[in-house]
């Protein structure tokens, strides 16, 4: 129903939303950037998605509460896109600086085999952090801490293969919350209840910013987070 309502407002808009589309351009320097993630025309496709689904996507019934909500959101549909925009071309840049710092020790590191597998585990990192559809799955506000999660990875790559074993020591700090998370995301259903939900999500993000405290802390996190608020958490979920 929600993707309906969406869909009507963009037919009811669609000489607004065509500026929309003209705002929501990848510029040149950043294209190579893109390929990772299906090529220019997938994100500049997806980013339209994502800012007609922020305004649009509503539980809206009547007619009355249709043309409230849509004179109320016009006005803001282009500045939300430049917004959007903006911050989706900072985590174009720090993924596209991440990858190529994780290539060039792939290279340097070629003949060590242990190096090459921490190295390869935080693409891993970095491709559930960011998957293709990350402009979809995360709001603005998350859209906007992203770069320094992905800077947090950098980090631990250009220190980790320098001393493995003091890598490998935090990790161990991190090990457990991540496979608790996991197996809570494996057994999600869709019948969950959004306070659930929300919690799971929560812990994904106290996660990461645990990984700050233990590989980049120069990054400072943006709440405390420990053990015991880790803990304090799945007990809660």
């Amino acid at each position: 129903h929600r993707q309906g309502v969406a869909a009507l407002y963009a037919s009811c808009f669609s000489k607004e939303l065509k500026f929309v589309k003209k705002i929501l351009k990848i510029p040149a320097e950043l294209k190579p950037a893109a390929n990772y993630f299906g090529g220019v025309k997938q994100v500049e496709r997806r980013l339209y998605e994502s800012v007609l689904n922020d305004a649009f996507c509503r539980n809206i019934r009547t007619p009355a509460d249709f043309e409230s909500h849509g004179r109320t959101m016009l006005p803001q549909l282009q500045p939300n896109a430049q917004e959007k925009l903006d911050v989706a071309l900072t985590v174009l840049e720090a993924y596209r600086s991440a990858h190529g710092i994780i290539l060039n020790l792939e290279r340097a590191y070629r003949t060590n085999g242990a190096a090459l597998g921490f190295l390869k585990g935080l693409r891993r990192d970095l491709s559930r952090l960011i998957p293709d559809t990350f402009l979809e799955l995360y709001g603005t506000n998350r859209l906007k801490q992203l770069s320094r999660y992905i800077r947090a990875v950098s980090i631990r790559a250009q220190r980790g293969p320098a001393d493995l074993a003091k890598d490998d020591r935090r990790a161990a700090e991190l090990t457990l919350y991540q496979q608790k998370l996991d197996d809570l995301l494996s057994a999600l259903s869709p019948s969950v209840s959004a306070e659930k939900r929300k919690g799971i999500e929560d812990l994904f993000w106290m996660l990461e910013e645990y990984k700050i405290s233990l590989f980049a802390q120069e990054l400072k996190t943006l709440t405390p987070v420990s053990k015991k608020r880790l803990d304090a958490k799945l007990s809660e979920i």
